[in-house]
């Protein structure tokens, strides 16, 4: 993983107030993939997310995986020339 990759990753054990200052450092936009301690994926984090957990009630107490969406969608990389993005968009 690269230095531009890295600058998009989250560990699960980050809270919500390092989720939003990352955000906040990157482009609009963006996305957050958020990893396990062994780099496994856990779920993705937009600002949107983080917005729509403060108007349910959470706060900067809840853990970030309260936040997060847990099954996103990604297509491995040497999978890209035949991904059918139309299709996704309706999951």
């Amino acid at each position: 993983m690269n230095n531009t990759d890295k600058k998009h990753i989250l560990y699960s054990y980050e809270t919500v107030r390092d989720a939003l200052i990352k955000l906040n450092d990157l482009k609009k936009n963006t996305i957050l993939i958020v990893v396990d301690e062994q780099e496994h994926l856990v779920g993705s984090l937009t600002d949107g997310d983080l917005r729509r957990g403060f108007i349910k009630g959470l706060t900067f107490d809840n853990p970030l995986t309260d936040y997060l969406q847990p099954d996103p969608l990604f297509v491995y990389q040497d999978e890209l020339h035949k991904t059918d993005f139309n299709n996704m968009r309706y999951r």
